[in-house]
């Protein structure tokens, strides 16, 4: 795979204005990106998942401090934000390369966290906590919460996606751990279950 294969969004972010330095700090945030997706398709790839999610938070810190200090604190790029560049170039690789015999490559990126799949995450796992799913409980609680006049799940007001933190990036693993328990029940991987799951109601990402 060559970088040209991997979109130069990061310096769309900034804006066509942007200097010099901040376009090489660009430039340092997607070589970081692609540092990851490298050791997952061609070089030593991961062992376990423990291993997997320290390399995806340094590599989450990386693209987080090249942004630094670019817009005010409503518009900053954090944690959510490099979650979800991060994943969502996963998610297009693997599906660019998708075969049977890269399935092990890619089983445990993390599934890109977003307002739509959030939604669709507490749906489907408040269901499953109603029916006696309890396992699936405590990690719903991170992001959701069961509305009592409504009967059903709903993704906490204050916990949005694009403003999570390094230091408050618990709803962001709460979400992962239920998609990784959801996706198992169906043999996928994350990233697969997020390809099923999002455009499922014909929504567009």
């Amino acid at each position: 795979m060559g970088s040209a294969a991997y979109p130069a969004f990061p310096v769309g972010y900034l804006g066509f204005r942007a200097t010099s330095e901040q376009k090489d700090n660009a430039k340092c945030a997607k070589k970081a990106v692609w540092g990851y997706i490298n050791r997952l398709r061609i070089d030593e790839g991961y062992e376990c998942r423990e291993q997997h999610d320290t390399s995806f938070l340094a590599t989450a810190e990386n693209v987080i401090n090249a942004f630094a200090g670019y817009g005010d604190d409503d518009s900053s790029f954090g944690f959510g934000n490099a979650q979800k560049l991060i994943n969502m170039t996963a998610k297009y690789i693997a599906l660019g390369i998708y075969m049977d015999d890269c399935r092990e490559d890619f089983q445990y990126c993390h599934c890109p966290m977003d307002g739509i799949m959030v939604d669709k995450v507490t749906k489907l796992a408040g269901r499953l906590v109603d029916e006696g799913e309890e396992g699936l409980r405590a990690s719903l609680e991170n992001f959701a919460y069961k509305r009592p006049r409504a009967h059903d799940w709903a993704a906490k007001d204050e916990v949005r996606w694009s403003k999570l933190t390094l230091e408050n990036r618990k709803p962001c693993e709460g979400f992962q751990e239920v998609v990784r328990a959801l996706a198992e029940r169906e043999g996928l991987s994350p990233l697969e279950f997020d390809f099923c799951v999002w455009g499922s109601d014909g929504d567009e990402r």
